[in-house]
């Protein structure tokens, strides 16, 4: 028993350090270009990278984006578990 860890990003970075060979990388639909008549875009993306690499638990990492209602209830629909790490700039303080 083990972590397979997949990551999920809005938009790819130019550079690839943070990809390792070994995690998967997809890119799914911007959520600052998501409005009430596009979500179903950014919803499908999501849908089809949990489904097609069985994804088990989402970790959230942009706790301030609109679509975070919307990508909570998604993942609940797909029967996922989904974590939200929330960072400020006092959880940084000490560094």
């Amino acid at each position: 028993m083990g972590i397979n860890s997949h990551i999920l990003v809005d938009v790819m970075p130019a550079d690839a350090k943070h990809k390792q060979d070994d995690v998967p990388c997809f890119e799914i639909t911007d959520y600052q270009s998501i409005n009430a008549e596009n979500y179903r875009q950014r919803a499908e993306s999501i849908a089809a990278a949990v489904k097609n690499n069985e994804i088990d638990c989402l970790v959230f990492a942009h706790w301030i984006a609109r679509t975070l209602p919307f990508d909570l209830l998604l993942a609940r629909l797909l029967g996922i578990r989904v974590y939200l790490y929330i960072q400020s700039s006092f959880t940084l303080f000490f560094f």
